[in-house]
């Protein structure tokens, strides 16, 4: 049964997810995306895709047959060592936002480092340094994301 109570906004990132489907998108050594993708499923309503049911089933009988002795080592670590949170919620939080930001200023003719450089000075807690970052992180998952779809 999908969560239809749910708002727009978080049915359409869990559809986002979902909608990768793509086995070669996901390292299997991450069970982060795994995660999401099973999450993705569990919120929509919608099958377990056939490659993440097979990998959580592996994982899940490592566990029941005590190959590990904690979820960590199951899953693996929740972030990568060194992973800096804040960035992370930034990433999160605001990459969107800018990345429309300055899709909308440059396609008005505004250089790209003015672009950064004026959100930088808006109301978002974004800097012109992590405008940049977030911008071009979001531009190359998005590029990632458009030659997955275009194999298929």
């Amino acid at each position: 049964m999908s969560n239809e109570s749910a708002p727009e906004s978080e049915r359409a990132f869990w559809q986002s997810i979902y909608d990768l489907d793509a086995e070669d998108f996901y390292n299997p050594d991450d069970s982060a995306a795994l995660l999401d993708v099973v999450a993705a499923a569990a919120f929509l309503g919608l099958p377990i895709p056939k490659w993440a049911a097979q990998l959580f089933i592996r994982k899940i009988s490592a566990k029941n047959s005590l190959e590990h002795s904690s979820w960590e080592e199951v899953f693996g670590p929740l972030h990568p060592p060194g992973t800096r949170l804040d960035s992370l919620r930034a990433h999160r939080k605001y990459g969107a936002i800018v990345f429309e930001q300055v899709t909308s200023l440059v396609s008005n003719g505004m250089p790209i480092t003015e672009a950064f450089e004026e959100i930088g000075k808006g109301p978002l807690p974004v800097g012109e340094a992590m405008a940049a970052k977030l911008y071009y992180n979001r531009l190359r998952v998005l590029r990632a994301i458009n030659e997955i779809l275009q194999r298929e």
